[in-house]
């Protein structure tokens, strides 16, 4: 199972690892368990527009600007800025900072909002398998579902 570290400070996505089987949970539950460390989840973040960075705060992930490392101007003294927090927009105010990022949303694709709907890989071929030994057709309605509703733009 793939799981998505995240800073414990600024809660923005860092890296992704499988998670190690826990021997003992899983021996007792009589399936498998997964040990999820701190600062970690199993929800995938979204994907990164420029000048973005996805932060997981209170149970899922959000875009940010990220402008760090950039150098901006005081608009009333005119002296250099770099911004250090993820959050401050260069291209709004005079620069100031606060401890609560702008959120920023993008209208996502037709593409981008199905992949976000659709059901694991290893679950639609669990759907095609049970289709196949019972004769259903779970996954072909499941897949027809979203596209429907998710029509091509």
């Amino acid at each position: 199972m793939k799981i998505y570290n995240y800073h414990p400070e600024t809660k923005e996505y860092l890296f992704s690892f499988d998670a190690n089987l826990n021997p003992l949970e899983s021996k007792i539950q009589g399936k498998d368990v997964f040990l999820i460390p701190a600062n970690t989840t199993i929800k995938k973040p979204p994907k990164l527009r420029k000048d973005t960075v996805a932060c997981f705060i209170d149970g899922k992930w959000e875009l940010y600007l990220d402008y760090r490392g950039v150098t901006v101007y005081d608009k009333e003294t005119g002296d250099p800025v770099t911004i250090t927090k993820i959050g401050d927009d260069p291209f709004t105010g005079s620069i100031t900072y606060s401890d609560k990022p702008i959120t920023i949303s993008f209208e996502k694709t037709y593409k981008e909002t199905r992949v976000d709907v659709y059901p694991q890989i290893t679950e639609q071929l669990d759907m095609l398998y049970w289709d196949m030994i019972n004769g259903t057709t779970n996954w072909k309605d499941t897949i027809t579902k979203i596209k429907t509703d998710i029509p091509k733009e």
